[in-house]
């Protein structure tokens, strides 16, 4: 069985951002456009609200 083609899967907008970009400050700027156009979504897919309640943000995390 063949692999789908490239227009079989449909892409979310801010999948769709991440598109391109050659360096990695290019790639760092495309995703932090798609996680903007996010908008909250992947917080609450997440449920990282009770973190952001206590202070926990990932800052410091790499």
């Amino acid at each position: 069985m063949a692999a789908p083609g490239m227009g079989h899967h449909q892409f979310s907008a801010g999948a769709l951002l991440l598109a391109g970009g050659g360096s990695a400050e290019e790639r760092a700027a495309l995703t932090d456009r798609a996680l903007v156009a996010a908008g909250n979504s992947l917080q609450v897919a997440y449920n990282t609200k009770p973190l952001y309640d206590q202070g926990i943000d990932g800052t410091g995390t790499t």
